[in-house]
């Protein structure tokens, strides 16, 4: 299983040239959504139908669009976001990291790249002075749960719905 401390996993920004390996996972992660809760979800859509969505995700201001590596090989893909909420009557002033998307290539799932992403991220929101990583994910989603508890992931809320 791969560390976090492996020599031959890196990360680096994502650019335009990432497009049809962040394309390749999208289809997978989007497939499981759409299996799991097609009512929500639609099923993979075009390329060129996602090209525009991942052009937006290189532009967005506090957006880190990342792209994990083995051996130089692209294998995962994480995303988050870094924001600042004010000092208000309900909460204080605080930095935060949310962690959108992660995403590990179904070959090289299990080995710990997701954990690795993970850790990456954390260690980069301490840089930015955040004092808090979040993440959610669907409760279908077992295998993302796991993954989540084992960075040392907390539940803090459940959202809870209603069909009508």
């Amino acid at each position: 299983m791969a560390r976090p401390t492996d020599p031959n996993l890196t990360m680096r920004k994502a650019n335009k040239r990432d497009l049809d390996f962040a394309y390749r996972l999208y289809e997978q992660i989007q497939a499981i959504h759409a299996d799991a809760e097609p009512k929500i979800f639609k099923r993979p859509q075009e390329k060129n139908n996602y090209a525009p969505l991942f052009s937006n995700l290189l532009e967005v201001p506090n957006g880190n669009l990342l792209i994990a590596e083995n051996n130089s090989e692209a294998i995962g893909l994480i995303y988050y976001l870094i924001t600042e909420t004010e000092d208000s009557l309900i909460a204080f002033k605080h930095k935060r990291v949310q962690i959108e998307q992660v995403v590990v290539s179904q070959q090289h799932r299990g080995k710990g790249y997701g954990t690795y992403m993970i850790e990456y991220v954390k260690r980069c929101a301490k840089s930015a002075g955040a004092k808090r990583v979040q993440i959610d994910a669907w409760t279908f989603n077992e295998t993302a749960r796991i993954c989540y508890k084992k960075a040392g992931f907390n539940t803090a809320r459940k959202i809870m719905f209603l069909e009508l």
